[in-house]
Protein backbone atom coordinates (compact mmCIF):
# COMPACT_ATOMS: atom_id res chain seq x y z
CA UNK A 1 0.00 0.00 0.00
CA UNK A 2 1.65 3.50 -1.01
CA UNK A 3 2.33 5.87 1.73
CA UNK A 4 2.31 5.51 5.47
CA UNK A 5 -1.10 3.67 6.44
CA UNK A 6 -2.91 5.04 9.65
CA UNK A 7 -5.12 2.32 11.19
CA UNK A 8 -8.79 2.81 12.85
CA UNK A 9 -10.34 -0.14 14.54
CA UNK A 10 -13.94 -0.98 16.16
CA UNK A 11 -15.67 -4.26 16.66
CA UNK A 12 -16.68 -4.67 13.49
CA UNK A 13 -14.31 -3.88 10.76
CA UNK A 14 -10.59 -2.45 10.51
CA UNK A 15 -9.68 0.25 8.17
CA UNK A 16 -6.19 2.05 7.17
CA UNK A 17 -6.27 5.56 5.59
CA UNK A 18 -3.66 6.52 2.94
CA UNK A 19 -2.60 10.16 1.59
CA UNK A 20 -1.28 9.97 -1.86
CA UNK A 21 -1.16 11.77 -4.60
CA UNK A 22 -3.65 14.66 -3.25
CA UNK A 23 -6.36 11.67 -2.90
CA UNK A 24 -7.10 9.96 0.88
CA UNK A 25 -7.25 6.13 0.16
CA UNK A 26 -9.62 4.10 2.72
CA UNK A 27 -8.58 0.46 2.80
CA UNK A 28 -10.62 -2.14 4.10
CA UNK A 29 -9.79 -5.49 5.51
CA UNK A 30 -10.66 -7.84 2.55
CA UNK A 31 -13.53 -10.85 3.99
CA UNK A 32 -11.93 -13.91 3.31
CA UNK A 33 -15.93 -15.12 1.37
CA UNK A 34 -15.93 -12.47 -0.48
CA UNK A 35 -12.15 -11.75 -2.14
CA UNK A 36 -13.40 -10.04 -5.88
CA UNK A 37 -13.41 -12.31 -9.03
CA UNK A 38 -11.14 -10.03 -10.83
CA UNK A 39 -8.69 -7.73 -8.92
CA UNK A 40 -6.51 -5.29 -10.60
CA UNK A 41 -3.67 -3.35 -9.85
CA UNK A 42 -5.14 -0.12 -10.33
CA UNK A 43 -7.07 2.07 -8.02
CA UNK A 44 -10.34 1.24 -8.92
CA UNK A 45 -12.71 0.37 -6.37
CA UNK A 46 -11.29 -3.09 -6.36
CA UNK A 47 -8.07 -2.44 -6.12
CA UNK A 48 -6.00 -4.48 -3.95
CA UNK A 49 -2.79 -4.54 -1.48
CA UNK A 50 -1.37 -6.18 0.88
CA UNK A 51 -0.59 -4.82 4.33
CA UNK A 52 0.68 -6.48 7.34
CA UNK A 53 0.49 -10.24 5.36
CA UNK A 54 -3.69 -9.34 5.08
CA UNK A 55 -5.41 -8.60 2.20
CA UNK A 56 -7.13 -5.53 1.53
CA UNK A 57 -9.24 -3.88 -0.97
CA UNK A 58 -10.17 0.15 -1.62
CA UNK A 59 -13.54 0.96 -0.04
CA UNK A 60 -13.35 4.57 -0.88
CA UNK A 61 -11.13 7.13 -1.97
CA UNK A 62 -12.18 10.98 -1.56
CA UNK A 63 -10.12 13.75 -3.94
CA UNK A 64 -8.69 16.42 -1.83
CA UNK A 65 -9.98 20.06 -3.18
CA UNK A 66 -9.11 23.74 -2.06
CA UNK A 67 -12.75 23.40 -0.56
CA UNK A 68 -12.01 21.30 2.55
CA UNK A 69 -7.78 21.38 2.77
CA UNK A 70 -6.24 18.02 3.95
CA UNK A 71 -6.14 17.80 7.83
CA UNK A 72 -2.19 17.69 9.64
CA UNK A 73 -0.79 15.55 12.42
CA UNK A 74 1.00 19.01 13.47
CA UNK A 75 -0.74 22.09 15.28
CA UNK A 76 -1.13 24.20 12.03
CA UNK A 77 -3.86 26.51 11.76
CA UNK A 78 -7.65 25.83 11.92
CA UNK A 79 -8.98 25.26 8.29
CA UNK A 80 -12.54 25.16 7.24
CA UNK A 81 -14.97 23.63 5.05
CA UNK A 82 -18.35 24.92 4.26
CA UNK A 83 -20.73 21.98 2.78
CA UNK A 84 -24.49 22.05 1.40
CA UNK A 85 -26.78 20.01 2.58
CA UNK A 86 -30.94 21.11 2.09
CA UNK A 87 -30.68 24.35 2.59
CA UNK A 88 -28.14 24.02 5.64
CA UNK A 89 -24.76 25.04 5.53
CA UNK A 90 -22.21 22.39 7.00
CA UNK A 91 -19.50 23.74 8.98
CA UNK A 92 -15.97 21.30 9.31
CA UNK A 93 -13.32 22.86 11.44
CA UNK A 94 -10.26 21.12 11.10
CA UNK A 95 -8.08 21.68 13.96
CA UNK A 96 -4.15 20.57 14.66
CA UNK A 97 -3.80 16.56 14.81
CA UNK A 98 -6.84 16.19 12.09
CA UNK A 99 -9.18 17.21 14.64
CA UNK A 100 -12.52 17.86 13.19
CA UNK A 101 -15.21 19.55 14.79
CA UNK A 102 -18.61 19.56 12.76
CA UNK A 103 -21.42 22.40 13.20
CA UNK A 104 -24.65 22.48 10.88
CA UNK A 105 -26.61 25.99 10.69
CA UNK A 106 -29.87 25.41 8.93
CA UNK A 107 -31.20 28.05 7.11
CA UNK A 108 -35.20 27.35 7.76
CA UNK A 109 -36.08 30.76 6.87
CA UNK A 110 -34.27 31.31 3.43
CA UNK A 111 -36.91 32.15 0.52
CA UNK A 112 -36.12 33.53 -3.13
CA UNK A 113 -36.85 37.00 -1.87
CA UNK A 114 -34.13 36.84 1.01
CA UNK A 115 -31.15 39.48 1.13
CA UNK A 116 -28.10 37.61 1.02
CA UNK A 117 -25.97 40.29 3.14
CA UNK A 118 -28.68 39.78 5.71
CA UNK A 119 -28.26 36.35 5.29
CA UNK A 120 -24.80 35.79 5.81
CA UNK A 121 -24.49 38.41 8.76
CA UNK A 122 -26.39 35.97 10.55
CA UNK A 123 -24.78 32.79 9.84
CA UNK A 124 -21.35 34.89 11.01
CA UNK A 125 -23.35 35.65 14.32
CA UNK A 126 -23.76 31.85 14.48
CA UNK A 127 -20.29 30.37 13.62
CA UNK A 128 -18.51 33.72 14.22
CA UNK A 129 -15.39 30.76 12.67
CA UNK A 130 -16.77 31.53 9.16
CA UNK A 131 -15.87 35.83 8.89
CA UNK A 132 -12.89 35.25 7.27
CA UNK A 133 -15.47 33.48 4.76
CA UNK A 134 -17.97 35.95 4.39
CA UNK A 135 -17.12 36.35 0.43
CA UNK A 136 -17.44 32.78 -0.37
CA UNK A 137 -20.22 32.72 1.86
CA UNK A 138 -22.17 35.41 -0.03
CA UNK A 139 -21.41 33.84 -3.21
CA UNK A 140 -22.86 30.32 -2.29
CA UNK A 141 -26.27 31.87 -0.63
CA UNK A 142 -26.76 34.16 -3.58
CA UNK A 143 -26.49 30.52 -5.46
CA UNK A 144 -29.19 29.10 -3.56
CA UNK A 145 -31.49 32.13 -3.61
CA UNK A 146 -31.25 31.65 -7.26
CA UNK A 147 -31.69 28.23 -7.42
CA UNK A 148 -34.58 28.70 -5.14
CA UNK A 149 -36.24 31.08 -7.55
CA UNK A 150 -35.83 28.90 -10.75
CA UNK A 151 -37.58 25.91 -8.83
CA UNK A 152 -40.55 28.13 -7.74
CA UNK A 153 -41.17 28.36 -11.06
CA UNK A 154 -40.34 25.50 -12.39
CA UNK A 155 -43.59 23.32 -14.46
CA UNK A 156 -43.81 19.52 -15.14
CA UNK A 157 -44.76 18.16 -18.51
CA UNK A 158 -46.58 14.88 -18.83
CA UNK A 159 -43.45 12.32 -19.84
CA UNK A 160 -45.56 9.02 -20.04
CA UNK A 161 -49.24 7.17 -19.53
CA UNK A 162 -49.21 4.01 -18.11
CA UNK A 163 -52.37 1.71 -19.03
CA UNK A 164 -51.53 0.36 -14.97
CA UNK A 165 -53.91 -1.79 -14.37
CA UNK A 166 -57.60 -3.43 -15.29
CA UNK A 167 -59.01 -2.55 -12.10
CA UNK A 168 -58.84 0.75 -9.80
CA UNK A 169 -55.50 1.90 -9.09
CA UNK A 170 -54.80 2.27 -5.43
CA UNK A 171 -51.31 3.88 -4.40
CA UNK A 172 -47.84 4.59 -6.39
CA UNK A 173 -44.19 5.04 -5.45
CA UNK A 174 -40.89 5.92 -6.40
CA UNK A 175 -37.62 4.45 -5.89
CA UNK A 176 -34.92 7.09 -4.85
CA UNK A 177 -33.12 7.49 -8.06
CA UNK A 178 -37.01 7.90 -9.67
CA UNK A 179 -35.73 5.59 -12.21
CA UNK A 180 -38.76 2.98 -11.03
CA UNK A 181 -42.13 3.39 -10.54
CA UNK A 182 -44.67 0.67 -8.76
CA UNK A 183 -47.97 1.16 -8.78
CA UNK A 184 -50.85 -1.37 -6.67
CA UNK A 185 -54.46 -1.99 -7.63
CA UNK A 186 -57.99 -3.68 -6.44
CA UNK A 187 -56.59 -6.38 -9.24
CA UNK A 188 -54.63 -8.08 -6.17
CA UNK A 189 -51.38 -7.63 -8.39
CA UNK A 190 -47.84 -4.62 -7.90
CA UNK A 191 -46.40 -3.75 -11.14
CA UNK A 192 -43.08 -2.51 -11.73
CA UNK A 193 -42.85 0.39 -14.29
CA UNK A 194 -39.28 2.11 -16.01
CA UNK A 195 -39.85 5.35 -15.69
CA UNK A 196 -38.04 6.82 -18.77
CA UNK A 197 -40.09 4.94 -21.53
CA UNK A 198 -42.73 3.74 -19.52
CA UNK A 199 -42.07 -0.15 -20.26
CA UNK A 200 -43.35 -2.86 -17.68
CA UNK A 201 -40.67 -4.50 -15.69
CA UNK A 202 -42.58 -6.63 -13.60
CA UNK A 203 -45.72 -8.21 -12.49
CA UNK A 204 -45.61 -8.75 -9.16
CA UNK A 205 -48.39 -11.62 -7.80
CA UNK A 206 -49.23 -13.22 -4.52
CA UNK A 207 -51.89 -11.42 -2.63
CA UNK A 208 -54.99 -12.76 -2.36
CA UNK A 209 -57.04 -9.29 -2.05
CA UNK A 210 -56.23 -5.78 -2.58
CA UNK A 211 -53.16 -4.19 -3.04
CA UNK A 212 -53.78 -0.75 -0.96
CA UNK A 213 -50.24 0.41 -0.59
CA UNK A 214 -46.36 0.11 -1.83
CA UNK A 215 -42.84 1.29 -1.02
CA UNK A 216 -39.27 0.60 -1.65
CA UNK A 217 -37.54 -0.14 1.40
CA UNK A 218 -33.77 -0.81 1.28
CA UNK A 219 -30.95 1.27 1.40
CA UNK A 220 -30.84 1.53 -2.56
CA UNK A 221 -34.41 0.83 -3.38
CA UNK A 222 -33.63 -3.07 -3.78
CA UNK A 223 -36.89 -4.12 -2.09
CA UNK A 224 -40.42 -2.91 -2.89
CA UNK A 225 -42.55 -3.57 -0.28
CA UNK A 226 -46.56 -4.23 -0.42
CA UNK A 227 -49.57 -4.35 2.07
CA UNK A 228 -52.94 -5.86 1.20
CA UNK A 229 -56.50 -6.11 2.38
CA UNK A 230 -55.28 -10.03 2.74
CA UNK A 231 -53.63 -9.07 5.87
CA UNK A 232 -50.20 -9.80 4.47
CA UNK A 233 -46.85 -7.90 3.69
CA UNK A 234 -44.63 -9.00 0.92
CA UNK A 235 -41.04 -7.75 0.14
CA UNK A 236 -40.26 -8.08 -3.44
CA UNK A 237 -36.82 -8.10 -4.97
CA UNK A 238 -36.55 -5.66 -7.61
CA UNK A 239 -33.54 -7.10 -9.68
CA UNK A 240 -35.32 -10.76 -9.59
CA UNK A 241 -38.94 -9.75 -9.44
CA UNK A 242 -39.28 -12.39 -6.74
CA UNK A 243 -40.84 -12.52 -3.44
CA UNK A 244 -38.14 -12.79 -0.71
CA UNK A 245 -40.12 -12.41 2.14
CA UNK A 246 -44.05 -12.62 3.51
CA UNK A 247 -45.35 -11.29 7.10
CA UNK A 248 -48.04 -12.31 8.38
CA UNK A 249 -49.69 -11.34 12.02
CA UNK A 250 -52.46 -8.82 11.47
CA UNK A 251 -56.06 -10.22 11.30
CA UNK A 252 -57.04 -7.36 9.00
CA UNK A 253 -56.43 -5.38 5.98
CA UNK A 254 -53.26 -3.75 6.34
CA UNK A 255 -53.87 -0.06 4.98
CA UNK A 256 -50.81 1.64 6.06
CA UNK A 257 -46.70 1.40 5.90
CA UNK A 258 -43.63 3.10 7.13
CA UNK A 259 -39.83 2.87 7.60
CA UNK A 260 -38.29 2.99 10.72
CA UNK A 261 -34.60 4.04 10.81
CA UNK A 262 -32.70 1.21 12.89
CA UNK A 263 -29.49 -0.73 13.42
CA UNK A 264 -31.42 -3.41 11.46
CA UNK A 265 -34.01 -2.59 8.85
CA UNK A 266 -37.43 -2.15 10.31
CA UNK A 267 -40.83 -1.89 9.10
CA UNK A 268 -43.57 -0.42 11.04
CA UNK A 269 -47.68 -1.23 9.96
CA UNK A 270 -51.01 -0.78 10.66
CA UNK A 271 -54.36 -1.59 9.70
CA UNK A 272 -58.00 -2.65 10.14
CA UNK A 273 -57.20 -4.67 13.52
CA UNK A 274 -56.53 -1.41 15.46
CA UNK A 275 -52.85 -2.87 15.81
CA UNK A 276 -49.09 -1.67 14.85
CA UNK A 277 -46.94 -3.95 14.35
CA UNK A 278 -42.94 -3.46 13.84
CA UNK A 279 -41.38 -5.98 11.93
CA UNK A 280 -37.57 -6.97 11.74
CA UNK A 281 -36.94 -6.97 8.14
CA UNK A 282 -33.98 -9.18 8.29
CA UNK A 283 -35.18 -11.72 10.35
CA UNK A 284 -39.02 -11.41 8.68
CA UNK A 285 -40.47 -11.57 12.01
CA UNK A 286 -42.54 -9.47 14.40
CA UNK A 287 -40.63 -7.55 17.13
CA UNK A 288 -43.69 -5.87 18.70
CA UNK A 289 -46.73 -5.33 18.37
CA UNK A 290 -48.15 -2.40 19.89
CA UNK A 291 -52.10 -2.20 21.21
CA UNK A 292 -54.35 0.63 22.26
CA UNK A 293 -55.86 2.21 19.62
CA UNK A 294 -59.98 1.02 19.37
CA UNK A 295 -59.95 2.17 15.87
CA UNK A 296 -58.29 1.19 12.87
CA UNK A 297 -54.97 2.91 12.75
CA UNK A 298 -54.54 4.91 9.31
CA UNK A 299 -51.32 6.76 9.50
CA UNK A 300 -47.88 5.79 11.21
CA UNK A 301 -44.86 7.60 10.93
CA UNK A 302 -41.34 8.24 12.67
CA UNK A 303 -39.16 10.81 13.13
CA UNK A 304 -36.23 11.24 11.67
CA UNK A 305 -34.41 9.92 14.07
CA UNK A 306 -35.98 6.75 14.38
CA UNK A 307 -36.92 6.39 18.28
CA UNK A 308 -40.28 7.93 17.79
CA UNK A 309 -43.38 6.44 16.10
CA UNK A 310 -46.53 8.07 16.04
CA UNK A 311 -49.64 6.29 14.74
CA UNK A 312 -53.44 7.77 14.18
CA UNK A 313 -56.53 5.98 14.13
CA UNK A 314 -60.17 6.21 13.79
CA UNK A 315 -60.66 6.44 17.52
CA UNK A 316 -59.48 10.03 16.82
CA UNK A 317 -56.33 9.70 18.49
CA UNK A 318 -52.55 10.21 18.15
CA UNK A 319 -50.69 8.05 20.15
CA UNK A 320 -46.62 8.29 20.55
CA UNK A 321 -44.28 5.07 20.99
CA UNK A 322 -40.75 4.44 22.13
CA UNK A 323 -39.72 2.67 19.15
CA UNK A 324 -36.78 1.33 21.65
CA UNK A 325 -38.91 0.02 24.15
CA UNK A 326 -41.96 -0.22 22.12
CA UNK A 327 -43.89 1.17 25.23
CA UNK A 328 -46.26 4.40 24.81
CA UNK A 329 -45.22 7.81 25.98
CA UNK A 330 -48.03 9.79 25.25
CA UNK A 331 -51.50 10.11 23.83
CA UNK A 332 -52.73 13.45 21.64
CA UNK A 333 -56.55 13.02 21.77
CA UNK A 334 -60.10 15.42 22.97
CA UNK A 335 -59.99 17.57 19.69
CA UNK A 336 -61.44 16.25 16.81
CA UNK A 337 -64.99 14.97 17.08
CA UNK A 338 -64.58 12.75 13.84
CA UNK A 339 -61.91 10.21 12.89
CA UNK A 340 -58.69 11.13 12.46
CA UNK A 341 -57.77 10.34 8.25
CA UNK A 342 -54.37 11.06 8.32
CA UNK A 343 -51.34 12.44 10.54
CA UNK A 344 -48.02 13.77 9.94
CA UNK A 345 -44.76 14.98 11.83
CA UNK A 346 -43.03 17.81 10.44
CA UNK A 347 -39.28 16.97 9.61
CA UNK A 348 -37.62 18.81 12.89
CA UNK A 349 -39.61 16.56 15.08
CA UNK A 350 -41.37 19.49 17.18
CA UNK A 351 -44.82 20.13 15.19
CA UNK A 352 -47.08 17.31 14.58
CA UNK A 353 -50.56 18.06 12.43
CA UNK A 354 -53.50 15.44 12.77
CA UNK A 355 -56.69 15.94 10.40
CA UNK A 356 -60.12 14.56 10.43
CA UNK A 357 -63.78 13.80 9.13
CA UNK A 358 -64.68 16.71 11.55
CA UNK A 359 -62.70 19.62 8.94
CA UNK A 360 -60.31 20.52 11.81
CA UNK A 361 -57.12 20.33 11.18
CA UNK A 362 -55.03 20.36 14.57
CA UNK A 363 -51.37 21.36 15.09
CA UNK A 364 -49.40 19.99 17.80
CA UNK A 365 -46.11 21.10 19.60
CA UNK A 366 -44.84 18.07 20.85
CA UNK A 367 -43.09 19.46 23.70
CA UNK A 368 -46.59 20.25 25.07
CA UNK A 369 -49.03 17.80 24.48
CA UNK A 370 -52.15 18.74 26.88
CA UNK A 371 -53.47 20.79 24.14
CA UNK A 372 -52.96 21.83 20.02
CA UNK A 373 -51.03 25.15 19.74
CA UNK A 374 -53.32 25.87 16.93
CA UNK A 375 -56.61 24.45 15.21
CA UNK A 376 -56.98 25.50 11.30
CA UNK A 377 -60.77 24.79 10.10
CA UNK A 378 -61.97 23.73 6.75
CA UNK A 379 -65.90 24.03 5.31
CA UNK A 380 -65.54 19.92 5.07
CA UNK A 381 -63.40 16.33 5.84
CA UNK A 382 -60.10 17.00 5.55
CA UNK A 383 -58.02 14.43 3.44
CA UNK A 384 -54.58 15.17 3.08
CA UNK A 385 -51.69 16.98 4.65
CA UNK A 386 -48.32 17.64 4.09
CA UNK A 387 -45.46 19.34 5.95
CA UNK A 388 -42.56 21.37 3.64
CA UNK A 389 -38.79 19.85 4.95
CA UNK A 390 -37.95 22.70 6.49
CA UNK A 391 -40.73 22.26 9.07
CA UNK A 392 -42.04 25.63 8.65
CA UNK A 393 -45.50 25.44 6.50
CA UNK A 394 -47.76 23.02 6.46
CA UNK A 395 -50.88 22.37 3.51
CA UNK A 396 -54.23 20.47 3.69
CA UNK A 397 -56.31 19.70 1.18
CA UNK A 398 -60.37 18.71 1.86
CA UNK A 399 -63.61 17.99 0.03
CA UNK A 400 -64.36 21.83 0.69
CA UNK A 401 -62.45 21.69 -2.79
CA UNK A 402 -59.76 23.83 -0.65
CA UNK A 403 -56.07 23.56 -0.25
CA UNK A 404 -54.91 25.69 3.09
CA UNK A 405 -51.26 26.67 4.02
CA UNK A 406 -50.24 27.79 7.68
CA UNK A 407 -46.79 29.09 8.18
CA UNK A 408 -45.09 28.18 11.35
CA UNK A 409 -44.13 29.25 14.05
CA UNK A 410 -46.09 32.60 13.48
CA UNK A 411 -49.45 30.36 13.31
CA UNK A 412 -50.78 32.68 10.45
CA UNK A 413 -53.07 31.04 8.08
CA UNK A 414 -51.17 32.43 5.02
CA UNK A 415 -52.81 30.53 2.02
CA UNK A 416 -56.10 29.30 0.76
CA UNK A 417 -55.80 27.74 -2.57
CA UNK A 418 -59.22 26.94 -4.12
CA UNK A 419 -58.74 26.71 -7.47
CA UNK A 420 -59.96 22.81 -7.72
CA UNK A 421 -63.77 22.26 -8.95
CA UNK A 422 -63.78 18.74 -6.49
CA UNK A 423 -62.21 17.70 -3.19
CA UNK A 424 -58.19 18.64 -2.97
CA UNK A 425 -57.21 14.59 -2.56
CA UNK A 426 -53.30 14.98 -2.39
CA UNK A 427 -50.92 17.68 -1.33
CA UNK A 428 -47.28 18.29 -1.66
CA UNK A 429 -44.05 20.62 -0.86
CA UNK A 430 -41.82 20.66 -3.81
CA UNK A 431 -38.36 19.89 -2.11
CA UNK A 432 -37.09 23.79 -1.57
CA UNK A 433 -40.58 24.51 -0.39
CA UNK A 434 -41.03 27.35 -2.59
CA UNK A 435 -43.87 25.62 -4.48
CA UNK A 436 -46.59 23.36 -3.54
CA UNK A 437 -48.01 20.74 -5.70
CA UNK A 438 -52.32 19.81 -5.63
CA UNK A 439 -54.51 17.01 -7.18
CA UNK A 440 -57.68 16.67 -7.18
CA UNK A 441 -60.98 15.01 -7.84
CA UNK A 442 -61.10 16.95 -10.76
CA UNK A 443 -58.35 14.77 -12.31
CA UNK A 444 -55.89 18.01 -12.56
CA UNK A 445 -52.41 18.67 -11.52
CA UNK A 446 -51.78 22.33 -10.31
CA UNK A 447 -48.74 24.17 -9.18
CA UNK A 448 -49.25 26.95 -6.65
CA UNK A 449 -46.36 29.91 -5.76
CA UNK A 450 -46.01 28.86 -1.60
CA UNK A 451 -45.36 32.75 -1.07
CA UNK A 452 -48.13 34.28 -3.07
CA UNK A 453 -50.66 31.60 -3.98
CA UNK A 454 -50.52 32.16 -7.75
CA UNK A 455 -51.01 28.89 -10.07
CA UNK A 456 -47.89 28.58 -11.74
CA UNK A 457 -49.32 25.39 -13.87
CA UNK A 458 -52.51 23.73 -14.37
CA UNK A 459 -52.76 20.52 -16.15
CA UNK A 460 -55.44 17.82 -16.53
CA UNK A 461 -53.77 14.50 -16.37
CA UNK A 462 -56.71 11.76 -15.81
CA UNK A 463 -60.34 11.81 -16.65
CA UNK A 464 -61.24 11.06 -12.93
CA UNK A 465 -59.74 11.46 -9.41
CA UNK A 466 -56.20 11.70 -8.96
CA UNK A 467 -55.69 9.65 -5.72
CA UNK A 468 -52.69 8.94 -5.30
CA UNK A 469 -49.40 10.75 -5.82
CA UNK A 470 -45.44 10.32 -5.45
CA UNK A 471 -42.64 13.11 -5.93
CA UNK A 472 -38.93 11.97 -6.27
CA UNK A 473 -35.91 13.17 -3.63
CA UNK A 474 -35.09 16.31 -6.01
CA UNK A 475 -38.50 17.21 -7.46
CA UNK A 476 -37.75 16.31 -11.05
CA UNK A 477 -40.09 13.10 -11.00
CA UNK A 478 -43.92 13.09 -10.04
CA UNK A 479 -46.10 10.56 -10.54
CA UNK A 480 -49.91 10.72 -9.75
CA UNK A 481 -52.57 7.87 -10.13
CA UNK A 482 -56.17 7.91 -10.63
CA UNK A 483 -58.48 5.23 -8.79
CA UNK A 484 -61.37 5.52 -11.55
CA UNK A 485 -59.22 5.53 -15.21
CA UNK A 486 -56.63 3.39 -13.60
CA UNK A 487 -53.94 5.17 -15.32
CA UNK A 488 -50.72 6.53 -13.99
CA UNK A 489 -49.14 9.34 -15.66
CA UNK A 490 -45.45 10.00 -15.12
CA UNK A 491 -44.37 13.93 -15.32
CA UNK A 492 -40.94 15.44 -15.57
CA UNK A 493 -39.71 18.71 -14.28
CA UNK A 494 -36.95 20.51 -16.93
CA UNK A 495 -33.62 19.77 -15.52
CA UNK A 496 -32.22 22.82 -13.42
CA UNK A 497 -28.88 24.27 -14.36
CA UNK A 498 -27.81 23.81 -10.87
CA UNK A 499 -29.16 22.19 -7.87
CA UNK A 500 -28.51 22.68 -4.10
CA UNK A 501 -27.15 19.68 -3.41
CA UNK A 502 -24.33 20.07 -6.24
CA UNK A 503 -23.49 23.14 -4.65
CA UNK A 504 -19.47 23.44 -3.29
Amino acid sequence: MPGIPTFYSNNTFTVAIVYRDDHWFVYRKMPVTRKPSRPTTTHSPWSLCTVKEDLWFLFYKMPVTRTCPRPTTTHSPRSLCIIVKNIAITFELTEGRGKVIRREIELLDLTPTSEVKEVVQEIVKLEPTATRQQPKLEKLVGRIIHILKDSSHTSYTRHRILRAHILPLTNVALNKDASLCATGSYDRECRLWNTNDGKLIATLGGHQDVVFDVMFTGNNSEHLTTCSFDGTIRLYSVDTASCDMVLTGHTGPVIVMSRVRHITPRLVTGGMDTCVRIWDLHMGECVSTLSGHTGAVVSVECDRVGNTLYTASFDASVRIWDTRTYTATGILEAQHEGELNGAKVSWCGQYLASWGTDGIVAVWDLRQQTKPMHILQHDAEVVTGAWDRCGRQLVTGGVDRTANVLHLPSLTHTLSLTQHAGEVSKVCFKPCGTAIITAGQDGYLRVFDATDGHCIQEERGHTGEIYSLALSYGGEVLVTGSNRDSTCVIWKAAKPKESITELK
